[in-house]
């Protein structure tokens, strides 16, 4: 390795193995940092000037190696991303966000759940994706749906029993959870402005409103309100939700849970799916089917006959004696 060719003195440093790692290409530096101001003061001669040579140059070749390495960092990095991603996009598909008419029963014993956010920074959307996750470890086959994407016609009247109600059926009613954010001092978020409306109005939360009280009669629901203590209308749009959905027809689950910012938000969140959510779902929706099946694999058990066997088993309790009779 040789550099500063341009200067009086050239300095060599001989290199017997090639570096394997950043580590060795930092060695190697330090080793020139240690030798350059004494190559540097026999070439100059002057200590002071060649003092402040060495420190300049040392700095650079210090800067440069240092860029080196943290550009090589930064290269394994992208490629860990790389190789990552695959398993990421994996994940995120087994989230199903189109309708969910087409699952295999047997693998989702607990049927369809539709989760809805509302959402304006990002938290409630992040919340739907560990429910997601939950979903498939608990039996259930999960649709996550952005509450905007809800068509709603001129008239301000949602197709939301149409979407709500999505899994329903003569022997089980909807289930579906909702996770919504207030912001500001008592507002939806953008992404639920429309819904909000509509719930106030059938709910009879606004001026000639009439209660519509089997307007999504066959729903089961859950609510999990986001928001922050310091606020005057605290979790103003999960208790209206909560509220609303009662009245309409639908059927409270587990009672609103209201998770504060101001303290620990995301243990709330988990604290609420861990302990009440997921218990009380799948006791629900997945506990006496459970029951049906195992009595009928009994009964199958006890009553299939099975063919009669051509051979008989002798257990032989003392092989080398049988054998040395047998000789």
């Amino acid at each position: 390795l040789t550099c500063f060719t341009h200067l009086p003195t050239v300095i060599q440093v001989e290199v017997f193995y090639k570096p394997t790692s950043n580590w060795d290409v930092l060695s190697i530096v330090f080793h020139i940092l240690k030798i350059l101001p004494a190559s540097m003061a026999d070439s100059f001669g002057i200590f002071t000037t060649n003092v402040a040579l060495a420190s300049g140059v040392a700095t650079a070749i210090f800067g440069g190696a240092l860029s080196y390495v943290l550009y090589k960092k930064s290269n394994k990095l992208e490629d860990d991303r790389s190789r990552l991603a695959p398993s990421v996009a994996a994940s995120e598909a087994s989230i199903d966000t189109s309708s969910g008419d087409d699952f295999d029963p047997l693998v989702y014993p607990g049927g369809l759940i539709n989760i809805y956010f509302g959402s304006q920074t990002g938290t409630a959307e992040d919340f739907c994706g560990v429910l997601g996750r939950d979903a498939a470890h608990n039996g259930f086959k999960a649709r996550i749906i952005n509450l905007e994407d809800v068509s709603v016609d001129g008239g301000g009247n949602g197709d939301y029993p149409a979407e709500l109600l999505q899994g329903a059926s003569e022997e089980r009613a909807a289930c579906s959870i909702f996770l919504m954010a207030t912001y500001g001092e008592g507002d939806p978020t953008d992404n639920v402005e429309d819904f909000i409306q509509v719930l106030k109005e059938r709910s009879g939360k606004t001026e000639g409103g009439e209660v519509d009280p089997v307007y999504l009669k066959g729903l089961d629901y859950a609510v999990f309100g986001l928001g922050n203590v310091l606020y005057e209308n605290y979790n103003a749009i999960g208790k209206l939700t909560d509220y609303a959905l009662e009245r309409l027809g639908a059927n409270r689950i587990i009672d609103l849970c209201l998770g504060n910012d101001d303290d620990d938000l995301e243990g709330d969140f988990d604290t609420w799916r861990e302990e009440k959510l997921w218990p009380a779902v799948v006791e629900r929706y997945i506990g006496k089917n459970n029951a049906t099946t195992q009595n009928s694999t009994k009964m199958q058990i006890t009553t299939t006959k099975l063919p009669p066997c051509e051979y008989a088993i002798e257990f032989l309790d003392d092989l080398a004696a049988k054998r040395a009779a047998i000789i």
